[in-house]
C-alpha cells in the first residue's frame, strides 16, 4: 500500500501491514532502482504517525530473501543506544530512532570486516503493539499508516491484551 506524509503528499513507498490480535507489524519493501524511492521519508512517517500513538515496538528485523536464509538472531534489527521493547511517546525524535534503525539494519548480513556503511533500505519489518485497539483495528491501521490526517481511533477503542491469541486477520497489501 502506498502513504501520504504529513504535507499529503503520495510517497513512492510500498508498505505492507499484519495484525494479530494485540500485535501489529509494517513491512516496509526494499528501495532500489527506480521503485520506493521514498522509503527513508516512508519509514520515519511511519514513526512519527506510531509515536503519537504511544505504540510500543517490540522487535524489528530485516526480512529480504537473503536476511530469511540467516538464522532468526541474525536477522534481528539492533539500533546503538537504544533496546526493545521500545516505548515510543509524541516526544520520541522519530528522525533520529529512523536513522539508528535503518543504520542497524545495513548491518544486518554483511560480511566481518566489510567497508561502506551498509545499505540502509533493506527490507525491513517493524513490531508493536498499542494501548489501546480499535474494533475495525484492519480498516482503522490502513488509514493510519496511509493519511496524515486519519481517524486515529480515539473514542473506537478497546484495550489490548498482553497475550496472544489465535491469528484472526493476516493481511498484506
Amino acid at each position: 500500500m502506498k502513504i501520504a506524509d504529513d504535507a499529503r503528499r503520495q510517497l513512492d513507498a510500498n508498505i505492507s501491514f499484519d495484525l494479530i490480535e494485540a500485535e501489529f507489524s509494517v513491512t516496509f519493501e526494499s528501495r532500489g532502482g527506480d521503485h520506493n524511492s521514498d522509503y527513508i521519508p516512508a519509514f520515519a512517517v511511519v514513526l512519527r504517525r506510531l509515536a503519537k500513538l504511544s505504540a510500543l515496538i517490540t522487535r524489528a528485523q530485516v526480512v529480504s530473501k537473503e536476511a530469511l536464509r540467516l538464522p532468526a538472531d541474525l536477522r534481528n534489527i539492533i539500533p546503538d543506544t537504544c533496546k526493545f521493547p521500545l516505548i515510543l511517546s509524541p516526544r520520541t525524535n522519530t528522525n533520529l530512532l529512523a536513522t539508528r534503525l535503518r543504520a542497524a539494519a545495513a548491518q544486518v548480513g554483511r560480511a566481518a570486516g566489510s567497508k561502506g556503511p551498509g545499505n540502509p533500505t533493506k527490507k525491513v519489518e517493524i513490531c508493536f503493539m498499542l494501548p489501546e485497539i480499535p474494533s475495525d483495528a484492519h480498516a482503522w491501521l490502513a488509514n493510519l499508516l496511509a493519511s496524515p490526517s486519519g481517524d486515529h481511533g480515539v473514542g473506537r477503542s478497546k484495550k489490548a491484551t498482553a497475550t496472544k491469541k489465535p491469528r484472526k486477520s493476516k493481511t498484506r497489501r
